[in-house]
């Protein structure tokens, strides 16, 4: 006869979790590394958001201190996330990967019927749940436990849960393979640039003697007096570029800029991030235009890009960086061809940078299609 199909079940939370709070934690107890048990806080459910298990806290603690608080620890498997406060915005949820301590901002969620759910499969589940729907309506945001419990939730029979979890897990695997990569790129590249711009590591083929020269003498500075307003009429009528401090946001049919340069944020979070902007083009006011002069604008990019600007920075609120405060900044000078030659070594680390960037958002975008299909 025909098959009988399993069917997908509806279970309220309560019925297959319960959902504690973690506990109060003195001072004189934090701070304590390599004892035996974790002790987990909302900060250690933030720091890496592409790995769903946490592993290791900052903070740890010993059985005796178990015992003075008189706390036992939660179960491996758990699914933890914060109960108060702006981190809930963020979505952050966890697995504990084994058993462990959190703080009283957390929650800890704990699967009671292991035959109708399996804990990894009802993490990703709740991936699509945002934390914020669980909030009371309050100034300060906080997940109210009840709210939790009642959230239903839709289960496949449990071997079918499991197949589904390991298919995620895998694409999961993926995704933090690349990442570390991507790390690891980066560091080279910052190495690189240590090395190369400097002169401590010298290319084959050059030995000629670097000079020095001061920013202000190798560049010519200028700063646009238009604000978004000023272009706003023109967006989408021509094909010249213009930027702000996030990038190119449109295209107009004039230009301020004759040649390619670097722009360079000027005030607020992002003071001294430089960036490349193309020939005939245009910037806002909040946006300093350096142009070269005398030396190649890409190793004049990358040397800009090695600088930590705060160090140039004024203004206690709003951080300010003027080119009267860092003009007189001493570049390594090597002659035209090797300036060429470091410029080629970094610009295709770059652009192995920006390939693994694209493949890690590729594979992101394949986590959600997967996602959407299996868990729906």
């Amino acid at each position: 006869g025909a098959r009988k199909i399993k069917q997908i079940e509806k279970y309220c939370l309560r019925d297959i979790a319960i959902v504690s709070q973690g506990f109060t934690f003195s001072r004189s107890y934090q701070g304590k590394k390599n004892l035996k048990w974790n002790y987990f806080k909302v900060a250690d459910i933030g720091i890496n958001p592409n790995s769903k298990y946490l592993t290791n806290a900052i903070n740890t603690i010993s059985d005796i201190t178990m015992e003075e608080i008189g706390v036992l620890p939660f179960p491996k498997g758990s699914i933890v996330f914060p109960r108060v406060g702006a981190a809930l915005f963020n979505n952050n949820k966890k697995i504990l990967a084994q058993d462990g301590v959190v703080d009283d901002n957390v929650l800890v969620l704990t699967v009671t019927d292991t035959s109708k759910c399996w804990y990894e499969f009802l993490y990703y589940y709740l991936q699509g749940i945002p934390l914020a729907k669980w909030c009371n309506s309050g100034l300060v945001p906080v997940i109210n436990t009840k709210t939790v419990l009642s959230q239903m939730v839709f289960l496949p029979p449990l071997p079918e849960q499991q197949k589904i979890a390991t298919i995620l897990s895998t694409q999961d695997k993926v995704i933090e393979l690349k990442e570390k990569l991507l790390a690891q790129k980066q560091q080279q590249k910052k190495y690189l640039m240590q090395q190369l711009l400097t002169g401590k590591k010298r290319l084959p083929g050059f030995n000629e003697k670097w000079r020095f020269a001061k920013l202000e003498n190798v560049s010519k500075y200028s700063a646009s007096a238009a604000s978004f307003k000023t272009y706003e009429s023109h967006l989408g009528c021509g094909p010249y570029p213009v930027y702000d401090a996030s990038g190119c946001f449109g295209n107009i049919d004039f230009y301020e800029n004759e040649q390619p340069y670097i722009s360079i944020v000027k005030d607020g979070a992002g003071a001294g991030r430089v960036a490349l902007c193309k020939e005939k083009s245009s910037t806002i006011g909040t946006l300093g235009c350096i142009f070269a002069n005398d030396i190649d604008l890409l190793y004049l990019f990358y040397c800009m890009s090695a600088v930590d600007f705060q160090i140039y920075s004024n203004g206690s609120t709003i951080p300010h960086v003027y080119y009267k405060d860092y003009k007189n900044m001493v570049l390594y000078l090597p002659c035209e061809l090797e300036q060429k030659a470091i410029v080629e070594i970094l610009s295709a680390a770059d652009h192995e940078i920006d390939l693994l960037q694209k493949s890690i958002e590729a594979e992101k975008q394949k986590k959600k299609a997967l996602m959407q299909l299996l868990l729906t």
